[in-house]
């Protein structure tokens, strides 16, 4: 929505719940369509989308930018164990 307010406008779809940051020059966000996962940029002034990178693997969780744009960063998740022991006898 503008800033200004008014009506507001869906710029994408099947966005990563999480996984955005808003920049003064646009958004940076994960998109997965289709079992892929891609990296996009909407910019503010052309009200355009590029794709910055593609097949990012199995990504969660979140996003982040540097506010000059020029670093982005994600969680991807490699392998997940999860393991629950009881130990005896400690000290």
């Amino acid at each position: 929505m503008p800033v200004t307010g008014g009506t507001p406008i869906k710029i994408a779809d099947d966005v990563i719940a999480t996984a955005f940051d808003v920049l003064e020059q646009g958004i940076y966000y994960l998109e997965r369509t289709g079992g892929a996962t891609r990296l996009r940029y909407f910019d503010f002034a052309s009200r355009r989308m590029t794709t910055v990178a593609e097949n990012l693997g199995n990504v969660e969780f979140g996003l982040g930018a540097s506010p000059d744009g020029r670093s982005v960063f994600y969680t991807r998740v490699d392998s997940s164990v999860n393991d629950l022991m009881l130990v005896d006898d400690f000290r």
